[in-house]
């Protein structure tokens, strides 16, 4: 506990300014409210950003634009390039991923992907100790849970919905991406690089092909706010502002605040939420992703202070036995991140491609359109479009190897993307003033910049 404390504030002096007042017992230190550091959220005036935290601090340091910061050394200077005639051995009889075709099935069964370790699940020392305990406070209704991507088929023909504007289709797989998905796995060589264990090249291919069944299986429906009835899309734009404020402020890790997202749309999919209950829905998926994701976690007590003690510990801790048996105890959905360092592979890892990838990343969560969208696909486009901004070249069959995706695919998202970077400030203020720090090489003013000249 204090050990993580002094890790947010590493001075006595800094505590006192940001802590209410600290008193040393034992070497326990003990917190008490203080007004204004007040994180509760209101949903009532239906604001599409939060106003309740203050006080962030801000770098003064003087900043410099995305493209005048050299690149740091990443990898070796040996490594050869990536890109050769011809594949050192033959895979001409390989077969092309089946997980492509299962993207975009027209007969695909909903029932394809329900847990198989349901039985287990129930055979489970605490399952009924659970459900009798929760069942009391959450007699809210269960939700119908569809995996299926949401795709209109006849949009002519059938009436609007408030979710029509979803982007879910938009990822295609025609016949002739196909056939170019093939030739790139045919022609392309890989370079493996025997200096970089943390990708394990023997087993890659095998990894990352599981890893896309995951991110199907775990997909939230983009639909799941027509069957709540004290919400509107705008309220879980608030809701996430503020946790993307809470996650800089622990300095956590990027993957943590994407698991968070999914672990909020997922329950809200198969759960009917009153608004009281929104903020204890977002601390609590903060508190599990955090566990899952973190070597040193927040507490349970530095929740409740984040929450400006809206709810007790109590309510924190069994909500999250709640949360977690409502989604099968499946916390392991692949984020964009592991992605993002795959399709850098065809970068060199190169430090500003992938610092800008990361806003465009993060700045897809503030909206619902990407709800539904598979991250492997949200990575490509950013990734796309950031070579398009840093003038990087084009996407070549490096690009298609490694991120699964051709440049014909990505355009339409990429214009999607390039809609959310229109009104920054509007639109992802938080996340805005987040990357105009130094600290990630003023990426969001460096966009601003660009979007502007290319008006």
């Amino acid at each position: 506990m204090n050990y993580y404390r002094n890790k947010i504030f590493p001075t006595a002096s800094e505590a006192q300014k940001s802590l209410p007042y600290c008193i040393k017992q034992d070497e326990n230190v003990k917190l008490a409210p203080q007004k204004q550091y007040k994180f509760h959220i209101d949903f009532s005036e239906h604001s599409r950003h939060s106003q309740t935290i203050s006080n962030i601090s801000k770098m003064t340091t003087k900043r410099v634009v995305l493209s005048d910061v050299s690149n740091n050394h990443i990898k070796p200077s040996f490594v050869q390039s990536k890109l050769n005639s011809q594949k050192a051995h033959n895979i001409e009889e390989e077969e092309f991923p089946e997980i492509l075709r299962q993207l975009h099935s027209k007969e695909k069964n909903s029932l394809e992907y329900e847990n198989k370790n349901q039985k287990d699940l129930v055979n489970h020392s605490l399952y009924n100790q659970i459900q009798e305990e929760l069942t009391e406070d959450f007699k809210d209704k269960r939700l119908s849970y569809n995996f299926v991507p949401y795709i209109l088929k006849n949009k002519e023909n059938t009436t609007r919905h408030k979710t029509d504007n979803t982007c879910t289709d938009l990822l295609k797989c025609t016949k002739p991406d196909i056939m170019e998905l093939k030739r790139v796995r045919k022609e392309f060589v890989e370079q493996i690089d025997e200096w970089d264990t943390t990708m394990a090249h023997e087993y890659s291919d095998e990894i990352f092909a599981y890893m896309h069944e995951l991110e199907v299986k775990y997909k939230p429906s983009p639909t799941y706010i027509e069957h709540q009835p004290d919400m509107q899309w705008s309220m879980r734009s608030v809701l996430i502002d503020w946790l993307i404020q809470v996650h800089s402020r622990f300095h956590l890790l990027p993957e943590t605040l994407y698991l968070t997202i999914n672990l909020i749309d997922r329950f809200l999919s198969v759960k009917v939420v009153s608004l009281p209950k929104l903020q204890l829905v977002g601390a609590t998926a903060l508190f599990l992703a955090s566990k899952y994701e973190e070597i040193i976690c927040p507490s349970v007590h530095e929740i409740v202070y984040m929450v400006d003690y809206g709810y007790s510990s109590e309510e924190i801790l069994k909500a999250e036995r709640y949360m977690i048996n409502m989604l099968n105890f499946d916390l392991g959905w692949p984020g964009p991140m592991s992605f993002l360092r795959r399709v850098s592979k065809a970068d060199e890892y190169d430090l500003d491609t992938r610092t800008l990838t990361k806003y465009l990343l993060e700045l897809t969560v503030m909206d619902f359109r990407f709800i539904g969208i598979l991250p492997s696909f949200i990575v490509a486009a950013a990734h796309y479009l950031s070579r398009c901004m840093l003038e990087k070249g084009s996407w070549e069959n490096a690009h298609v190897y490694y991120s699964s995706y051709t440049e014909r695919q990505l355009l339409p998202l990429v214009n999607i993307i390039l809609q959310c970077l229109q009104s920054p400030k509007k639109h992802h203020n938080a996340i805005y003033e987040k990357y105009a720090d130094k600290k990630f090489k003023k990426a969001s003013k460096f966009v601003e910049s660009w979007m502007a000249k290319h008006a």
